[in-house]
């Protein structure tokens, strides 16, 4: 399948839009799943991918709550329980839980209700419940990851019998701390245990080699720690019963291992389908966030934008209609679109919004544009834009553009569009002005849908002789001197250079010559 040029994707800001939806994600496993999100010729993939995000809008707005939690990815926990002779550690069953009752979750949704979302259910059919599985890892594992008295009958009768040896021996060695001369000053009296054994403190000059076993000294040297002759039989007792828990514990272990490493690839299966949601669920959010909709998209290339806005200033705007939506037709008999007017007006800001449209159309994601909107399949998008001065190519701006213009010449045909922003910047505006003049019809005579924005008068006459060329522009308040970002088709613009200099001060006679200068065809148009 054919990729997208990344330099468009980067100028356009597609990777900007990938990493919003990767941020609304629940899972590692969703995250993963966007990473693999691109802009696709498959229309039967961006169809259904749009299916999909329409059924999650609607079960976000209208019905129960999706139950998708944060998950870590555990897919290499769930492999290594199928390796010979492993076993999975407590905490790592843990995760295997969260994952099974996230799966559990899933896999109970909405039953009654499915045939609301199809698509979505299809998903949801696929993932596996477990049921015995949770059951034994409830059982066996606590909170913490500690191996619970109730993971079997066995260890539970072992640590009975841990615990009753214990208080045989810390009772017998209380007696004989009891039983012993004190010495003046002597406070360190109390049970301890040294290498898994109980012991008491004697004061070295007191210690007979026939009392106990030593086991440790003091920093100073003064105290030995003992097991009296008496214990050792209760410490070894004790030592048997420790080394049958971790035993029966290990048996535990690998019976849950065994059971998880058996359902490993259906376990994967969970993981997959619980990314493909959580995907779906993250684009869903991120649609209702942005005020998108399911465009009609299809057919050979063509655009048709409604109400159209630019997907990142939505995202972070605290007032949603302080964005004005544009319109915009390519297609039809109509190749290309020449923007003028000021800067700061919104041109730029609506290339990048008709080209990352496209692309967000092109990968399955809904758009902020009217539902009737139309975009046909693009096989190539080039875009321009903005200053891209090369450092390590040591090249000029001018250079810089060009070198991506080339390029788009080699390559674009009659599925590209492209996307220029002040074509033939950067240069004499005489020798500007005609170079981009014969970049654009280049670019009419390969069969592209072109956008370009631009100041030089020159460009803003072809529609006179080149019917498949329109002029448009950005409606500028003269009394404010403010651009109202409402886009006029049909209608070439003014950069208003000269007027706002006057309005901001600059000096009469000289607005008055430059006026002159301007000539009377430029006023006109």
């Amino acid at each position: 399948m054919k990729r997208f040029d990344e330099h468009t994707l980067e100028v356009l800001e597609y990777p900007k839009i990938i990493a919003l939806l990767q941020g609304q994600c629940l899972t590692a496993y969703g995250v993963a799943e966007i990473s693999r999100f691109a802009p696709v010729q498959d229309l039967q993939l961006i169809q259904t991918r749009m299916a999909e995000i329409a059924q999650m809008k609607d079960i976000i707005r209208f019905g129960e709550a999706f139950p998708l939690y944060r998950l870590e990815d555990i897919r290499e926990i769930i492999g290594k329980a199928k390796a010979e002779g492993i076993i999975i550690e407590p905490a790592e069953m843990l995760k295997v839980r969260e994952l099974i009752e996230v799966g559990g979750g899933l896999n109970g949704y909405a039953k009654d209700e499915r045939d609301k979302f199809p698509t979505i259910a299809g998903y949801l059919e696929k993932i596996h419940p477990f049921p015995e599985i949770r059951k034994e890892i409830v059982k066996a594992i606590d909170h913490n990851g500690s191996v619970l008295d109730s993971a079997s009958s066995e260890l539970k009768k072992i640590r009975l019998e841990i615990a009753e040896s214990r208080r045989k021996i810390i009772n017998r060695l209380e007696r004989i701390l009891a039983d012993r001369h004190k010495s003046p000053g002597w406070q360190d009296d109390m049970v301890t245990q040294r290498d898994g054994r109980y012991v008491i403190p004697v004061i070295s000059g007191q210690f007979r080699s026939d009392s106990g076993i030593i086991h440790d000294r003091s920093q100073s040297g003064a105290t030995l720690y003992v097991e009296p002759t008496e214990t050792v039989e209760l410490n070894n007792q004790l030592g048997l019963l420790l080394q049958d828990e971790r035993l029966e514990i290990d048996r535990i272990l690998r019976h849950i291992t065994a059971m998880i490493g058996a359902a490993a690839d259906r376990l994967q299966q969970n993981c997959e389908m619980i990314g493909r949601l959580d995907a779906i669920h993250a684009a869903a959010l991120f649609a209702i966030k942005t005020e998108s909709n399911h465009a009609v998209v299809g057919g050979k290339s063509h655009l048709d934008l409604r109400n159209a806005r630019h997907p990142l200033l939505l995202y972070y705007a605290a007032d949603k209609n302080s964005i004005i939506p544009s319109d915009l037709s390519l297609g039809n008999g109509r190749q290309a679109i020449i923007i003028t007017g000021p800067n700061t007006g919104g041109k730029t800001v609506l290339l990048k919004t008709v080209g990352l449209l496209v692309l967000m159309a092109q990968t399955g994601l809904h758009i902020p544009a009217d539902e009737k909107s139309e975009i046909g399949i693009f096989r190539n998008i080039f875009a321009d834009i903005g200053d891209e001065q090369s450092i390590e190519l040591s090249l000029s701006t001018f250079s810089s553009h060009i070198r991506q213009i080339i390029y788009a010449v080699r390559h674009a045909g009659p599925d590209s569009l492209v996307l220029f922003d002040e074509i033939g910047a950067g240069t004499d505006p005489k020798e500007g002005s005609a170079l981009a003049e014969g970049i654009l019809l280049k670019m009419v005579d390969l069969g592209a849908l072109v956008i370009v924005t631009t100041h030089y008068s020159q460009l803003k006459t072809l529609p006179m002789h080149h019917p498949e060329i329109e002029n448009a522009s950005f409606e500028f308040d003269r009394e404010s001197l403010q651009p109202t970002f409402r886009l006029l088709t049909g209608i070439p613009g003014s950069s208003y250079a000269v007027e706002i200099a006057r309005r901001l001060g600059m000096p009469s006679d000289i607005a008055d010559v430059a006026m002159q200068l301007l000539g009377k065809g430029e006023r006109s148009l």
